[in-house]
């Protein structure tokens, strides 16, 4: 005996179908997809190897509070903030190819330590160095 189909099956499964295949072609753009993969390096380190995904990185100080925030989308960072230990925010950056901004290593105190120029993700001189208090130096002295 055949079996037929209706309409209502064959779109549901064409329907299935269409999921299935976005899906796999653009699930890297789905928010929480984020991870980084680690490669082994000599003398034992890990070292980031690649970041795949869309989704928020963080990073907090010793102490606990949130210190850097990160945006990827598609595995490319695309903005970062930096906070001090009480909440408020430092600096914001955002990277588009081409384009300057900046990027920034904080101390445990929240106080900038280097600044950084970019390109898109690509640095693009040499770093600034700032004290404890903000003023600018010559070289890091810690």
């Amino acid at each position: 005996m055949a079996r037929t189909f209706r309409l209502r099956t064959l779109l549901l499964a064409v329907g299935i179908g269409l999921v299935v295949v976005w899906a796999a072609t653009f699930w890297d753009a789905i928010p929480g997809t984020l991870h980084f993969t680690y490669e082994p390096h000599r003398g034992g380190l890990a070292i980031l190897g690649r970041v795949r995904g869309t989704g928020y990185a963080r990073y907090p100080y010793n102490s606990g509070p949130l210190m850097i925030k990160e945006w990827y989308f598609r595995g490319t960072l695309r903005e970062t903030t930096w906070y001090r230990p009480d909440g408020a925010v430092v600096a914001h950056s955002s990277y588009a190819p081409g384009q300057p901004s900046f990027w920034y290593a904080l101390r445990q105190d929240g106080s900038i330590r280097r600044r950084y120029p970019l390109i898109g993700e690509t640095a693009s001189g040499p770093p600034t160095f700032f004290d404890k208090d903000g003023h600018e130096v010559a070289a890091d002295s810690e």
